[in-house]
């Protein structure tokens, strides 16, 4: 959360800054045109335009402040966010390049180069960036999702992202925990704010994690391949699958 704060602060500054017609040096093509390309434009027209650019990604930031930061990779705004902000710098730019030019400028073949050198960068960042922006959140979503535990004869097969089957008949010693006995320290895996996937560093052991860090109790399980710690979504489905674990384990 704490970074979500900088983030916001930050934009509200750049916005405030660029909504009043200054900081043009602010502005990523304009700062670093020559002074005869600098001339064409109305650098005020072309600040404001950056700062509400800038403000309307500031309010959908603020919607970040409304859902838990734990649970935001789970919900359909976490999405919404980044094409948001993608469809923002398209529209960004081409406005900026179409109608930011000085009154009286009358080069309409520029105008139009300039039109058309727009659209080939937004479709360049949509072609580039959604398949990319699609594949990170698919990924996320999938490594947020809680894992389904199923108990079949004799194995607890764990269904989930980096998911596993274990065999009870390996399991040596298992125990219920209030919290969590081990600093985590991710090796290969997903930590994704409290929801932890993967392969850990449990205090120089390796461990085997499944886990809603905010969400206990724990179940410890040693085996003969190493530690695995889980727990199910709830308390009341941890104690039961606890429960039927320890009833089925000699």
């Amino acid at each position: 959360m704490f970074a979500v704060w900088i983030i916001f602060i930050l934009l509200f500054v750049l916005s405030a800054v660029l909504m009043t017609g200054h900081g043009s040096f602010l502005i990523a093509g304009y700062n670093t045109s020559s002074q005869e390309e600098k001339e064409k434009y109305n650098a005020q027209k072309l600040c404001r335009t950056a700062g509400v650019s800038m403000l309307l990604i500031l309010f959908v930031t603020a919607g970040l402040f409304v859902i838990p930061l734990d649970s935001i990779y789970r919900t359909p705004y976490f999405i919404f966010y980044f094409i948001f902000i993608i469809a923002d710098i398209g529209v960004t730019i081409y406005f900026s390049n179409t109608r930011c030019y000085k009154e009286g400028y009358e080069n309409k073949k520029d105008i139009g180069k300039s039109k058309k050198e727009s659209l080939f960068i937004i479709a360049g960042v949509c072609i580039v960036m959604f398949p990319v922006l699609l594949l990170v959140s698919i990924t996320m979503y999938r490594a947020s999702l809680p894992p389904v535990y199923t108990i079949n004869g004799d194995t607890l097969k764990i269904t989930s992202f980096y998911g596993e089957t274990v065999p009870l008949e390996g399991i040596k010693n298992m125990k219920l925990e209030e919290t969590m006995p081990f600093q985590l320290k991710k090796e290969n895996g997903s930590d994704m704010g409290s929801i932890l996937k993967g392969r850990f560093d449990a205090d120089g052991k390796t461990a085997h994690v499944y886990i809603d860090a905010s969400r206990p109790p724990f179940i410890l399980i040693e085996t003969e391949e190493g530690l695995h710690i889980i727990n199910d979504q709830n308390r009341e489905k941890t104690e039961a699958l606890y429960s039927r674990l320890e009833s089925l384990v000699k």
